[in-house]
């Protein structure tokens, strides 16, 4: 009689237990822990900024959301949003991770189709990115360095693809340097040569020294002198024919009331002509020293070797001046 009624009890118990497990089951199953909710939570904001374009900002709260509570349907959506942002080589890597991702056979279905789903996305993704050849030319140019994007770009790997958009390419080598910015599509293949100078190219030039600026200041100052000499022959030669007509007319360089216009024009005339005559000798002064002083440098290509020695040494100006003219004699 014990022994039954020591059994009635524990199948009581058990009872008691079983029904209490599956009450509370319920309630385990509809609470779920805080990350899981605030990855759902940031999904669906993520979906409906994709939906109007905002792939960048989506692309942020999926990643985040992923980071939550991981899960290939969080990873396939961001591995959407760099492909939208021509971050293909990011987008493929992602695409990568979702493929080989090892799922339980319990997993959630979405989960699985997520991985289905990554398969041909890869494909399309890789079939339309770019592809770029990167070639560089001129003399000695082997061993020069290539840059795409401040990434250097080993010499085996200038056949490469790369993603969409304005691209830098720069190759060097010592001093030499070509640059060249290039739009690349989505989709195709294209070919950038990079034409680095010529070791010469890169020399300094040596600022002339063949005189020529000298001689071009020499004959402005001749110029110059030659236009005061003449405007001094000019006034003087008026002088002479005013000067014996008032030298009638003013005995004693006293000038009648009626002379003393003519006179006052004869003072102004006198002044005119000194300063001309003074403006000439200077100019020709200066403009001679000038000549003087130029470098002979190369009379031009095939002038024989001393011949601007010579032509220097040989060469000469004389000025004589007079009332009425000036004269220039020389040999250049």
């Amino acid at each position: 009689m014990v022994s039954r009624s020591l059994r009635r009890v524990r199948r009581a118990a058990w009872f008691i237990a079983i029904s209490c497990s599956l009450l509370s089951a319920p309630a385990a199953a509809t609470s779920q822990p805080a990350p899981r909710l605030e990855a759902r939570g940031l999904a669906a904001e993520a979906i409906d900024l994709y939906s109007a374009g905002d792939f960048k900002n989506a692309l942020k709260k999926f990643a985040r959301a992923d980071q939550l509570y991981p899960a290939p349907t969080l990873k396939l959506r961001v591995a959407r949003c760099l492909d939208r942002l021509n971050r293909m080589h990011e987008s493929a890597q992602q695409y990568r991770k979702i493929i080989a991702t090892k799922l339980k056979w319990t997993a959630p279905r979405k989960h699985h189709e997520a991985r289905k789903d990554a398969v041909p996305e890869l494909a399309k993704l890789l079939d339309q990115m770019p592809r770029v050849l990167v070639l560089v030319s001129g003399i000695e140019s082997e061993g020069a360095t290539v840059h795409v994007d401040k990434e250097r770009i080993p010499a085996d790997r200038r056949d490469r693809t790369i993603d969409p958009g304005m691209h830098l390419f720069v190759a060097t080598k010592g001093s030499r340097v070509a640059k060249r910015m290039v739009q690349v599509q989505r989709g195709r293949a294209i070919r950038v040569e990079l034409q680095l100078p010529d070791p010469d190219d890169n020399k300094p030039i040596a600022p002339s020294d063949d005189g020529s600026a000298f001689r071009i200041a020499g004959w402005a100052a001749i110029g110059l002198g030659a236009a005061g000499a003449i405007l001094g022959g000019v006034t003087g030669g008026m002088l002479v024919a005013q000067r014996s007509d008032l030298q009638a007319r003013c005995p004693d360089q006293a000038c009648p009331p009626e002379a003393h216009d003519d006179a006052k024009q004869f003072n102004t005339l006198r002044t005119v002509s000194t300063v001309g005559f003074i403006v000439g000798a200077v100019g020709a002064g200066a403009g001679i020293t000038l000549h003087l002083l130029a470098p002979s440098g190369n009379a031009g290509e095939g002038t024989p070797k001393g011949a601007g020695e010579d032509a220097a040494n040989s060469s000469g100006l004389r000025l004589r001046l007079s009332p009425a003219r000036l004269d220039l004699i020389g040999t250049f």
